[in-house]
């Protein structure tokens, strides 16, 4: 009888285990940051928001060509913006931003952009093996040493 038993304990606690892991990645935020193409001027960043519950923005920087994050320049303008669960919005960029972005992507080729949330998490528009190798590629070519001549 105690087979049965432990069993049926051992059963339960698996199932649990199961529901409370499936409900924990559910719950979890997902962010998609989307940017506008080569051609088109930009007036935004587009933040997609897959996560089931509505999520807010605190920060928008850039990413270097170091792969080293910068905040907004203009911290005064800047608002922050809430996307509702499984919505998108622009995120606007402020003038000072938007010229220091096409100052990088002209010189040096590769730049973007970063948002961080509420709750502290941050989101890249680039992955982390493509921030690493900008970073390698920095060191190699001296992009640092020009990066910090010109700004």
């Amino acid at each position: 009888m105690s087979d049965l038993s432990d069993w049926t304990a051992n059963g339960i606690a698996i199932a649990a285990l199961v529901f409370s892991l499936y409900n924990f990645f559910q719950a979890r935020n997902a962010v998609r940051i989307e940017l506008p193409h080569e051609d088109h001027p930009i007036k935004g960043v587009r933040v997609v928001n897959l996560s089931p519950h509505a999520v807010t923005i605190d920060k928008l920087g850039l990413i270097l060509p170091t792969g080293k994050l910068v905040e907004d320049i203009e911290d005064d303008s800047y608002e922050k913006v809430r996307v509702d669960a499984r919505d998108s919005a622009a995120v606007p960029i402020g003038q000072n931003m938007k010229f220091y972005h096409d100052f990088l992507r002209n010189r040096f080729g590769r730049v973007g952009w970063y948002i961080q949330l509420a709750t502290g998490e941050i989101y890249y528009s680039h992955s982390r093996l493509e921030r690493w190798v900008w970073a390698f590629l920095s060191k190699v070519t001296g992009v640092q040493k020009r990066l910090d001549e010109r700004v």
